[in-house]
């Protein structure tokens, strides 16, 4: 099975092509290139990677996708490129959680609880816990202050860019927080989503949304009494 993964929940565009039956794998290297929005390079640097493993974009059979938590903006752009691709190739498209993929993506001990952390402001992240596999702490918009009084012991990922400390239990990734070869072999036996209805999982409201419900404080919209 030919497997297309992309990536563009964070700062850095993560692609990757892997073929389970002879496991070649072909990696887009971000680490020499300048970064841009992730809108202005995607489909060239698809492009590219196929050019370099000799493929052609209909023998990608699936696709491998992170749905968030992650930037709403690039968890957009990734969405919407890979629903397009999808549809045009009937390929199938797989949804995985960023944080799993952080978590598969670390030489760790799977035996210890693993909880990658994004940046989500205001002294919160978005975090889940991971062992043998197991999601054991539901991917979610925590407080800080809750994972350290909780997850004291666990071993945190922590983004480079991210200033925080967790006791001793932490190990910093620089700019591959993300494996698109580890992603790959992930979609490889997980179920499709349907394209056409695929949203990503953003794990919070948008600030536009935040905004609102501040300033209308009591006030349920329509949305809000229909999810109650």
């Amino acid at each position: 099975m030919k497997i297309l993964s992309i990536d563009t929940s964070g700062k850095y565009l993560n692609l990757g092509l892997y073929d389970s039956e002879n496991k070649a794998e072909f990696i887009y290297d971000n680490l020499d290139k300048p970064v841009k929005t992730h809108s202005i390079i995607i489909l060239d640097e698809i492009q590219a990677l196929l050019k370099q493993a000799k493929w052609n974009i209909e023998n990608v059979q699936k696709i491998a996708l992170t749905k968030g938590p992650g930037s709403f903006t690039g968890l957009r752009i990734g969405a919407t490129v890979a629903k397009i691709i999808a549809s045009q190739i009937q390929a199938d498209l797989v949804a995985i959680s960023t944080l799993k993929v952080m978590a598969d993506s670390q030489k760790t001990d799977p035996s210890k609880l693993i909880i990658p952390v994004i940046d989500a402001r205001n002294d919160n992240v978005f975090a889940g816990g991971y062992m043998n596999g197991n999601n054991v702490l539901v991917d979610g918009h925590y407080p800080i202050s809750f994972l350290k009084e909780n997850y004291g012991n666990a071993i945190f990922l922590v983004p480079k860019t991210f200033d925080i400390e967790f006791k001793k239990q932490k190990i910093i990734l620089d700019t591959q927080l993300i494996d698109p070869i580890v992603m790959a072999k992930i979609a490889e036996t997980q179920n499709p989503v349907n394209a056409s209805d695929f949203a990503p999982s953003y794990l919070r409201k948008t600030q536009a949304e935040m905004n609102w419900l501040s300033k209308n404080k009591g006030i349920k919209r329509e949305v809000d009494v229909f999810l109650d």
